[in-house]
């Protein structure tokens, strides 16, 4: 007895073998160069779209870093006149992670926009885990604020300025939601 194809084998048109037709291109896209192997001409024309791929990536890539740096350099200039309007202090020439590190200011400001909504915190502490506990303050009291979760930042992307961004982007989060505030008093 003939053994039965299996249920997944391809047929096999009238007067061509399977070498044949393995021979013939699948897509009209994908031509063989001369003396090339269909399969060849497939892997070619998969190497020539990834290739297009990446260099449309690398090409957004760069318009989304271009855009980002934009956001930061104006966010950066929005926050840090919001901060100094606040707090009364000038950050000068002072990075904003050092402005900020002990947590102080972050602390007065939550208390000023929220009324003892920090009861206590340590004022301008030189050890850094107490430093870094005025940062989980702060933090909290934004959250308690009305801040959602992917508007905050943790602790060491502000104390080891390891994500100034996400700072960046909690205090611009925290001063439109002040304004905010203060348009409707």
């Amino acid at each position: 007895a003939a053994a039965a194809a299996p249920a997944d084998a391809a047929p096999v048109a009238k007067g061509k073998s399977k070498p044949e037709l393995i021979r013939q291109p699948v897509s009209s896209s994908v031509k063989p160069l001369e003396g090339e192997k269909t399969a060849d001409a497939f892997v070619r024309k998969a190497t020539e779209d990834l290739a297009g791929l990446r260099n449309d990536k690398s090409a957004m890539a760069a318009k989304i870093t271009e855009s980002s740096k934009a956001w930061a350099e104006s966010t950066y200039s929005e926050v840090q006149t919001w901060l100094e309007q606040e707090s009364g202090e000038k950050l000068a020439n002072r990075e904003l992670d050092d402005f900020l590190r002990d947590g102080t200011l972050l602390c007065n400001i939550m208390n000023k926009l929220s009324p003892n909504i920090i009861p206590k915190f340590h004022d301008h502490p030189r050890l850094a885990f107490r430093q870094m506990e005025n940062i989980g303050f702060f933090l909290k009291a934004c959250k308690d604020y009305g801040l959602a979760d992917h508007e905050l930042f943790i602790t060491v992307d502000l104390f080891e300025a390891g994500n100034m961004k996400q700072v960046l982007t909690c205090l611009f989060a925290l001063r439109q939601r002040a304004m905010g505030a203060k348009a409707k008093k």
